[in-house]
């Protein structure tokens, strides 16, 4: 009977795939007058990390910071921070993540005062290498 149930856990084991990452890679967005966003996505299991980049005025305004967060199927809640050298204390936001075909589909949540030069809404695509 153990014998039988060992290797019931063991087929059940086999037949059960890793989600392959949604999210993790290098991903780029080009916008209007020199805007740049391109960010790099680590993910373990549900887990996101990362760091991004936002310029401004073909690279005159830039912001560069780290993310964190949870991936849930096609779409992931992240945290995000950055250290601007005019500001006292870090700024930071939220954001999320749709993954959609070959895109990443970026929305920020932040209403803060300070400069912040990533785009309030943006479709990546994956940076080739």
């Amino acid at each position: 009977m153990k014998l039988k149930l060992a290797l019931a856990l063991l087929a059940a084991s086999l037949c059960v795939s890793a989600v392959p990452p949604r999210f993790a890679g290098a991903w780029a967005w080009t916008g209007p007058q020199g805007a740049a966003f391109q960010v790099t996505l680590h993910e373990d299991g549900g887990k996101i990390s990362g760091d991004m980049t936002g310029t401004a005025f073909k690279g005159n305004r830039v912001s560069m910071g780290v993310v964190s967060g949870t991936a849930n199927g096609n779409s992931a809640h992240l945290e995000w921070s950055f250290k601007d050298g005019d500001q006292a204390g870090p700024v930071a936001g939220t954001a999320t993540l749709d993954r959609v075909n070959a895109t990443l589909r970026w929305k920020l949540n932040y209403d803060g005062k300070e400069d912040c030069w990533f785009p309030r809404a943006a479709v990546l695509k994956r940076k080739l290498k």
